[in-house]
């Protein structure tokens, strides 16, 4: 925890951050110039990211080619079928081999059409609630009834690409109210969403509770002397507020540049496992599956899982991986 902190102080982080987003933002107005479409766009911020670094911190990148992939579910009162999702953002931390944090958060990218932005109402119902579902075509094939935890509200979430080359960052139950039943978002229907920008911080929180199963509460007061005395008053730091800080559930962002904060931030996605322990099995399977498929093999102790295992990746979908590695064996 405390390694993770001192990126908070560490001005050189934040210059890499800043020269991140200054490249994605390159890239991306690139793409508009040339008028591409979204799947284009998102190769743009493939590329972009892929392979950089920060000391212990590295990024791997790709988007993996396959045919439509697609899943039922039950929508009000009758069934439909849909796609998931058509990117995944997932954050790593590791020391030796032990995963001390995982988080996944599924996104389907919508370019704007004028200044409107349509929405699939019932793929939104999905990534808002993941209910049930059972596979139709591609990477779900087969499977029935497979259920996602979405205790953060954050596991799905949209990413609406706009002129000149900008992306908002807005979780599933947030774009559902602000578009109230309408299939079109305007920017106007989320200019007032700067007290919702991000939720609770997460480390006192429900996500990380297995802590207290490793250590006495009467630890904690030590743990927070500790980074008191070291890194100042720690609340800020700890709770993730306005995205400043660490390991909070980030709702919404406005940019891309409080996008690429937040995430390397650790504030981006569903927890799905923490200290080795499992909080979100099926949605921690997937995201094994995504790395596995991805061919990313610099962590390989979990790179096997209990519902997909060797299972063939079918489906369309980038993967962006941000993994710090604290340690190695």
């Amino acid at each position: 925890m405390l390694k993770i902190l001192e990126l908070a102080n560490d001005y050189s982080f934040t210059r890499f951050q800043n020269e991140l987003v200054h490249n994605l933002y390159d890239f991306l107005g690139k793409g508009y110039n040339l008028d591409e479409n979204e799947v284009d766009l998102v190769n743009k911020l493939v590329k972009a990211t892929n392979g950089k670094t920060f000391k212990e911190l590295s990024f791997y990148v790709t988007m993996l080619h396959g045919p439509r992939s697609y899943v039922n579910f039950y929508y009000l009162d009758r069934h439909v079928t849909k796609e998931i999702g058509d990117m995944a953002v997932i954050s790593l931390v590791t020391y030796k081999d032990e995963r001390l944090l995982q988080r996944i958060c599924i996104i389907q990218n919508k370019k704007a059409s004028g200044k409107n932005w349509g929405v699939d109402l019932e793929q939104l119902f999905l990534l808002k609630n993941f209910p049930p579902f059972s596979g139709n075509k591609g990477i779900f094939s087969g499977y029935k009834d497979l259920t996602f935890k979405n205790y953060s509200g954050c596991l799905g979430a949209f990413g609406f690409l706009a002129e000149p080359g900008e992306i908002l960052f807005v979780a599933a139950p947030l774009v559902w109210d602000f578009l109230r039943g309408k299939k079109n978002l305007k920017m106007d229907d989320i200019s007032m969403a700067s007290d919702t920008r991000h939720s609770e911080g997460a480390i006192w929180g429900f996500p990380f509770l297995p802590l207290s199963f490793k250590f006495h509460p009467k630890d904690w007061i030590f743990f927070i002397e500790e980074v008191f005395e070291r890194y100042g008053y720690p609340y800020g730091l700890l709770y993730g507020q306005a995205g400043q800080g660490y390991l909070g559930n980030t709702r919404f962002c406005r940019d891309l540049y409080e996008f690429t904060r937040v995430w390397t931030q650790l504030n981006i996605g569903e927890i799905t496992c923490l200290r080795n322990i499992v909080l979100n099995p099926t949605a921690d399977a997937f995201a094994n599956f995504l790395i596995r498929s991805s061919g990313y093999r610099k962590f390989p102790h979990f790179l096997g899982d209990n519902i997909f295992g060797e299972r063939k990746f079918e489906a369309q979908m980038a993967i962006f991986i941000m993994h710090l590695n604290l340690g190695e064996e």
